[in-house]
């Protein structure tokens, strides 16, 4: 099994490596093989503890939000999407599943939102590494 991880120099002239969810883990190391082999020894403690790493089968949304829309409450595109589903859907849109739709493309643009912030601090923390 691969997994992506984060390996990075961190204060001390010590080396981090991080893998992310679900395994959220991190392990340090003065030097980059160290660190990353002790990453490797914390997984595999947990997996021969009992801990599995499975995947899920969901079946296909039913639906899909508009190009470039958000799920927000004041995303007036959003809101006549939904309004049309409901008007000429196929199977009529309950409040209930209204709802779960818009807290999961919620959730979803949160997603985005919190990704690309990670991103531009990684772009900023490298950049300022890199500056005379």
């Amino acid at each position: 099994m691969q997994i992506p991880i984060l390996v990075e120099l961190i204060e001390g002239e010590r080396w981090r490596a991080t893998a992310g969810a679900p395994f959220s883990l991190t392990a340090e190391g003065p030097s980059r093989r160290e660190a990353i082999q002790s990453l490797e020894r914390i997984i595999s403690a947990r997996i021969q503890a009992g801990a599995a790493l499975l995947t899920l089968d969901v079946p296909p949304l039913t639906s899909a939000v508009p190009a470039g829309g958000t799920a927000e409450d004041d995303d007036l595109e959003f809101q006549q999407w939904l309004e049309n589903r409901r008007r000429e859907g196929a199977k009529a849109v309950t409040p209930e599943e209204a709802a779960l739709d818009e807290w999961f493309w919620r959730a979803y643009q949160e997603g985005i939102d919190e990704f690309r912030r990670k991103d531009d601090e990684e772009l900023s923390r490298q950049e300022d590494s890199t500056a005379p």
